[in-house]
C-alpha cells in the first residue's frame, strides 16, 4: 500500500481505503446472508487490504495538510472523534442487536462504511509538501523490513489478526 499511496497521494489512499472497507462489509453481508465461509475469507481479505491503505496514512495526511504547528491540535481532534464514534457505537451495539439482531448489525456496518466513503470523498488532497515526506518515509520503512525478523513479526501479527476476525465471526454467530 505505501508503493501506492506514495503515487496517488493520502488522501486519494484514503479514499480507496474506504472504498474497500465499503466492499469488504458488502461482502461480509454477503457472506452472512448466504452462509458462505469462502466470502468471508474474502472479505477479511479485502479488509486487510483496505487497513493496509489506512495504517498510518490518516496520520501522515494530517501533518500534511495541518503542518507541523497545528499537527497535534487536529491529531487530537482526529482522535476525540474517533473515541466519540467508539463510544456511540458501543452503546448502540446492544440496541441494534435486540432490535434487529446479528443483520441489523452487519447492515449497519455497511451504512457507516457507506458514510465512511462519503466523508473521505471530501477530504482535500494534500499538498506538495508531502511527496517528499513520503518518499524520506519510504526509504526509511525498506530500511525497517528489510530484517527477516520484521518480516517475522509482520507475518505473526497478520496471522494474529486473521485468526482474531475468525473467532469473532464465530462467537458472533453463536450469541
Amino acid at each position: 500500500a505505501g508503493w501506492l499511496t506514495d503515487r496517488i497521494g493520502y488522501a486519494a489512499s484514503l479514499k480507496l481505503s474506504q472504498a474497500l472497507m465499503l466492499l469488504a462489509r458488502l461482502m461480509l453481508l454477503g457472506a452472512f446472508l448466504k452462509r458462505s465461509m469462502a466470502l468471508f475469507v474474502a472479505e477479511a481479505l479485502v479488509e486487510g487490504i483496505a487497513v493496509c491503505f489506512l495504517s498510518g496514512t490518516g496520520s501522515a495526511y494530517l501533518y500534511a495538510v495541518c503542518g507541523e504547528e497545528s499537527y497535534l491540535a487536529c491529531a487530537a481532534r482526529a482522535a476525540n472523534f474517533g473515541t466519540a464514534g467508539f463510544i456511540i457505537s458501543t452503546a448502540a451495539y446492544a440496541g441494534i442487536y435486540r432490535l434487529a439482531g446479528l443483520e441489523g448489525l452487519i447492515v449497519g456496518a455497511v451504512l457507516t462504511a457507506l458514510l465512511g466513503l462519503a466523508c473521505a470523498l471530501c477530504l482535500p488532497r494534500e499538498g506538495a509538501h508531502a511527496a517528499a515526506v513520503r518518499r524520506d518515509t519510504w526509504a526509511q520503512l525498506k530500511r525497517l523490513f528489510s530484517s527477516g525478523r520484521a518480516l517475522l513479526l509482520t507475518a505473526m501479527l497478520a496471522l494474529l489478526g486473521v485468526a482474531w476476525i475468525l473467532v469473532n465471526f464465530f462467537y458472533a454467530e453463536r450469541l
